[in-house]
């Protein structure tokens, strides 16, 4: 689990330890390669991009360059953001194939990416996701006991994380420019 490594991360810029900083995201960046392993190639796309940007800012870091103080927040959204991003379209492609624990699995993965993600950017966001994740684990608890029923629940579930995950890139650039 990358988060962890993530809130150590920052612990330890806030401590003012760069060494540390770095290497904790680069433990997260690791723990994050590992979860991604089992995306479609689409969804790995978006998370190699945040994770080159993790490991840059980890150089960065390891040389005390001068960094912004919102880049941190703003890359660890980003790679919760990318990782939501490659769980909803696996979660897309499993409800599609009638892979129905897989499906229940992708969207809870999601839903919690997507959650972690706007904890760092936008504290408004971010309860409007945990009651999304909330929301989520209710449906895939009833999906994986077999109940097929709540199609038009999943298709929504999946199509609101999606639009969640928007939601937030928007954010995340506007956190990046200020």
């Amino acid at each position: 689990e990358p988060e962890p490594h993530i809130r150590l991360a920052q612990q330890s810029l806030q401590n003012n330890d760069l060494s540390a900083a770095a290497a904790e995201i680069r433990t997260a960046v690791e723990l994050m390669k590992l979860e991604a392993r089992y995306l479609t190639p689409a969804g790995q796309k978006d998370s190699v991009v945040q994770w080159e940007a993790l490991n840059e800012l980890a150089v960065e870091l390891e040389k005390r360059s001068v960094i912004e103080p919102h880049r941190p927040s703003a890359a660890f959204a980003a790679a919760h953001a990318a990782l939501a991003k490659a769980h909803e379209l696996r979660a897309s492609q499993s409800w599609a194939a009638h892979e129905y624990t897989t499906t229940a699995y992708e969207l809870q993965a999601g839903a919690i990416h997507l959650e972690r993600g706007a904890a760092w950017v936008d504290h408004g966001a971010e309860e409007s996701c945990a009651q999304d994740a909330r929301s989520v684990q209710v449906l895939t608890r009833r999906l994986m006991d077999g109940d097929e029923a709540i199609s038009a629940a999943v298709n929504k579930s999946i199509e609101s994380i999606e639009q969640k995950i928007g939601e937030l890139t928007q954010e995340i650039t506007l956190v990046a420019k200020s």
